[in-house]
């Protein structure tokens, strides 16, 4: 393992407390200490990230609302590409949370030696019970029937063997410590359906987009009773 690899960014603790701003801080703060010199002198930084927090027992629940809401990722990035000049959306790096208990509130920022960001298992189709893995290496995956994504141009990252599903139906992106389905073709028949069994169109959404995580199910249909759904499932391929 590389110097790289090996690096590990710890922000001191300073009390068993710790709020919304502060975490923030420090998240950012240990993200940017893991920076690199790539070629030409331009920064880099993980494709993925581990953040450990450590808060007193009683602020455990609070934090990790914090970190599983879209919007606190929305802060991270915004800050990082304030203090990261011209850098790419898709260029920061994928961040899991681990939050815990402990005597006092600690925030550690490591590269993460996990390849996989998430499974999917494909229910339904000529597929039906395959499981692929999601790699820390792409940042977006293009889901359509068959191999082409754009006929000779472009190829599906995920092929749908069923007539209903468009060729170029949808994209699936990595964003921050979550993941994003885009509808493009298919239109209304991609259904975001949650574990409570709300469902979502992303096409409906002002930006077409809708965040998905480990339990949620990529429904593709024909409008009607036909289906295929993709179901996303966390990285040790857990429901």
């Amino acid at each position: 393992m590389g110097l790289f690899d090996r690096l590990r960014a710890l922000v001191e603790p300073d009390s068993d407390s710790l709020d919304r701003p502060d975490l923030r801080r420090r998240v950012v703060e240990g993200i940017l200490q893991l920076r690199r010199r790539g070629q030409h002198g331009v920064e880099m930084l993980p494709l993925s990230v581990l953040v450990e927090v450590v808060v007193g027992e009683g602020s455990v629940e609070v934090v990790r609302r914090f970190v599983d809401e879209p919007a606190f990722d929305g802060e991270i990035d915004g800050e990082l590409r304030n203090r990261l000049v011209g850098v790419r959306p898709d260029a920061l790096p994928r961040r899991r949370y681990v939050v815990s208990s402990g005597e006092r509130s600690a925030v550690t920022v490591s590269e993460s030696d996990s390849g996989i960001t998430a499974r999917l298992c494909i229910r339904g189709g000529d597929r039906d019970g395959e499981r692929l893995s999601l790699s820390a290496g792409l940042r977006e995956y293009r889901m359509g029937r068959g191999e082409w994504h754009e006929p000779g141009v472009v190829a599906n990252d995920i092929a749908l063997g069923a007539a209903f599903v468009s060729r170029r139906a949808a994209v699936l992106r990595v964003a921050g410590s979550a993941l994003e389905v885009t509808a493009l073709d298919q239109g209304e028949c991609l259904v975001v359906v949650r574990s409570d069994g709300k469902r979502i169109r992303p096409t409906n959404t002002r930006s077409r987009r809708v965040r998905v995580g480990p339990g949620d199910l990529l429904e593709f249909n024909d409008g009607g009773d036909q289906q295929i759904c993709v179901e996303i499932q966390s990285p040790d391929g857990e429901e």
